[in-house]
């Protein structure tokens, strides 16, 4: 993934959750999804700082905004986050990014985890991965 496509991608989830209300998680491992991680969190504190009730990076980015949206990053592959899916006090988001450099690495994650959190709800999951592993 590109510098300069990571920083729209970033920018566009960051109004999204913080303008639009959005409940937002980024999914993934790799590569692709440190890099996005860290976009976030940099243009977090340089373009929203005054949209935040708190934006941390301890062990992942996680922010939450006055809007009532939110940007949480899970790590797949150590499962940092992962906790916040079986977790009681927290509601499904609209959208889920799953990012990876290879594609299904980290599927059983998927499959033990997150598919029956988002299990008959209208969650919409994008997956970024990688477009060379896909036409193999």
């Amino acid at each position: 993934m590109l510098f300069s496509e990571r920083n729209t991608l970033a920018d566009k989830l960051l109004a999204d959750a913080s303008t639009e209300g959005q409940q937002i998680v980024l999914m993934g491992s790799g590569v692709w999804f440190q890099a996005l991680e860290c976009t976030l969190y940099r243009l977090c504190n340089e373009y929203y700082p005054g949209h935040t009730l708190g934006s941390v990076r301890n062990p992942l980015f996680n922010s939450t905004f006055y809007s009532g949206g939110s940007v949480k990053c899970l790590n797949l592959k150590d499962r940092n986050n992962i906790k916040l899916l079986n977790s009681n006090t927290y509601s499904v988001p609209e959208m889920v990014y799953l990012v990876e450099d290879a594609l299904g690495v980290h599927a059983y994650i998927w499959n033990e985890v997150v598919s029956p959190f988002l299990d008959g709800t209208a969650c919409q999951v994008v997956y970024l991965g990688d477009r060379n592993a896909e036409s193999q």
